[in-house]
């Protein structure tokens, strides 16, 4: 099965979440339960339990078919999660891939801890000089992130914007400031924070959001000129790690902390969020079946 088909299966498994969150709401339950039917009638006839309608009503007694829909429903979920995982065990590692290499989406995974620690430990067997990769990817995003919302017009978090601001004047404080930019020296810096950090200390004055846009773009170049100097192809490296990640989750024997449920079934639902962009259930029941 593709990617796609895998993430239909969890689809399924999305929508009927949403649907059970419009049952619990007054205002959307009774469209939600004529969904939460139509879905589970779809899943039985689909799954070859009963041909359609005709033939499920003809096996069925009147006062069982409310229990048989509400149970199908209730197991979707997991029945599909599972299949998704199933899938995806056969051949996760091209699953991954599209027409130009490893897919894009993979790389939101790097700001994951566990995801990011598996990728550099991969890439460093790979290469020991692809081990810093993913630590150095983090930091291009992380100071991209500060770039957006600056562009956004979104105000600077208030620790941050701390480090920016001094007593001294204003013009003191770009003067400084442009002395540092014009020395192009930020090799030093590690990270956005750190950027932030040592701007600061040799501005210190009030610095408005284009100069900080200008100082932290710097420590951006920086960053992916090591990168490149690495591999120009990073960003595959990067996201193949992280595909490995996702490959040897899904072989995983562990359970999450209830015991039971085994963390394998994590990878269907981590590939939905970063293709989709939105986690499972996350959406509302009016947003996701509005009425025609």
């Amino acid at each position: 099965m593709s990617l796609e088909g895998i993430l239909r299966e969890v689809e399924l498994a999305d929508n009927v979440t949403v649907i059970a969150g419009g049952l619990q709401n007054p205002s959307t339950s009774i469209e939600a339960d004529k969904k939460k039917n139509e879905v589970a009638l779809k899943y039985l006839f689909d799954t070859k339990q009963f041909k359609d309608k005709a033939d499920f009503e003809a096996n069925t007694l009147p006062q069982d078919r409310p229990a048989v829909i509400n149970t199908t429903f209730e197991r979707i979920p997991t029945l599909a999660y599972e299949n998704a995982l199933t899938q995806f065990q056969k051949d996760g590692a091209n699953a991954l891939k599209d027409a130009k290499g490893y897919r894009p989406s993979l790389l939101k995974l790097a700001s994951d801890e566990e995801a990011s620690r598996h990728a550099s430990e991969f890439l460093t067997k790979k290469d020991k000089k692809f081990g810093g990769l993913v630590a150095l990817y983090n930091q291009y995003e992380g100071i991209n992130a500060l770039v957006k919302a600056i562009d956004a017009g979104k105000d600077i978090d208030p620790k941050i914007r701390e480090q920016l601001v001094d007593r001294a004047g204003e013009e003191k404080g770009k003067k400084a400031f442009d002395e540092f930019r014009a020395k192009g020296n930020t090799d030093a810096y590690a990270s956005a924070a750190a950027a932030i950090t040592k701007i600061s200390t040799i501005a210190r004055a009030r610095i408005d959001n284009k100069i900080i846009k200008e100082g932290v773009q710097i420590e951006m170049k920086n960053i992916e000129g090591k990168m490149k100097a690495i591999n120009p192809n990073y960003n595959q490296l990067v996201a193949e790690g992280l595909g490995d990640y996702l490959v040897d989750l899904s072989k995983s024997s562990g359970t999450e902390k209830d015991g039971k449920t085994p963390v394998s079934l994590r990878v269907p639902q981590m590939l939905y969020q970063l293709e989709k962009g939105y986690g499972i259930g996350s959406r509302e029941f009016k947003d996701v079946y509005k009425k025609k």
